[in-house]
């Protein structure tokens, strides 16, 4: 049995990489945890694309496990240029522990790559798997937006997280022991 980790790498997104994106967004299991929960044509992710891709501060990337690719994570710098909030989803048929895996070599690369101080996350209340990905993560709680969105039936509230930098590397020098 090969108990090797895979390779990870993180790369940024590229016009080739948009079918394969579109179709994980629109699958159901990832369309229901997001914010925008209906389905987008390809005329529209096209568009998104072309609005997205040049901004200055915007950072759209793939993350692949040898060659594969099995997600993506966006990073957007908020006003203070440290700080950014990102987004991610998983390929629908990843393979276990692949979220994970993203998950650190996405925050590695933000604190290393971007020199962030503070990444910040907004999840919906109708999503435990994310809420528990992020405080496995090691996100801070940081307040709740009561009810402030509504999913086409009810109102919901959004929970707010970070991360501080030296949290994450806390969090990392604790698991090399």
């Amino acid at each position: 049995m090969n108990s090797a980790a895979p390779a990870c790498l993180l790369r940024p997104l590229e016009a080739r990489d948009l079918p394969l994106l579109l179709a994980w967004r629109n699958h159901p299991s990832v369309r229901s945890a997001m914010f925008r929960r209906r389905e987008i044509s390809a005329t529209e992710h096209a568009a998104w694309f072309a609005a997205q891709h040049p901004q200055a501060g915007r950072h759209l990337l793939i993350y692949e496990e040898n060659g594969i690719p099995l997600g993506h994570v966006n990073f957007s710098l908020q006003a203070c240029p440290q700080i950014a909030e990102w987004g991610f989803y998983r390929a629908p048929e990843a393979p276990a522990g692949s979220g994970q895996r993203m998950g650190r070599a996405a925050i590695d690369w933000a604190f290393d790559s971007l020199g962030l101080h503070k990444i910040a996350a907004q999840v919906i209340a109708d999503n435990p798997r994310s809420l528990a990905f992020h405080r496995k993560l090691g996100f801070q709680p940081e307040g709740i937006l009561r009810e402030h969105f509504h999913d086409g039936q009810s109102y919901l509230d959004v929970h707010c997280f970070g991360l501080l930098r030296p949290e994450w590397q806390a969090m990392k020098d604790a698991h090399h022991d």
